[in-house]
């Protein structure tokens, strides 16, 4: 349930993220092509997240679950290599949220210097 909060709780701040781009390049005379692909970074978050939430998390858990159950035993390895690879999986995402946020952050802020 708590995941589940945090997934709606994460998809509400991507969608306000989105709204108050769009608020502010609507003041803007012209879309400039920075606004565009800012905005385009953003909704690529939001996917990211949401994706994450939905569907590895669940299967990181799973396989979490199943490492307690199998240790010990022949599925022992098999079990820890699944867990592994979706943690890698959940890392690489993760990593690429980041990045993508310092990259749109980066664009509002070039956007939006004083002239």
């Amino acid at each position: 349930m708590a995941a589940l909060l945090r997934l709606v709780q994460l998809l509400a701040l991507g969608v306000l993220a989105l709204s108050s781009g769009l608020l502010l390049g609507a003041r803007q005379a012209a879309w400039g092509r920075l606004l565009l692909i800012e905005m385009a970074l953003v909704a690529l978050m939001t996917g990211i997240v949401v994706y994450s939430g939905r569907v590895i998390l669940p299967q990181a858990s799973q396989a979490r679950a199943a490492l307690g159950q199998t240790e010990g035993s022949p599925g022992s390895d098999e079990a820890q290599a699944r867990f592994d690879a979706l943690h890698r999986r959940s890392v690489l995402l993760n990593g690429t949220v980041l990045l993508m946020g310092l990259a749109a952050f980066s664009l509002a802020v070039v956007q939006r210097a004083p002239r």
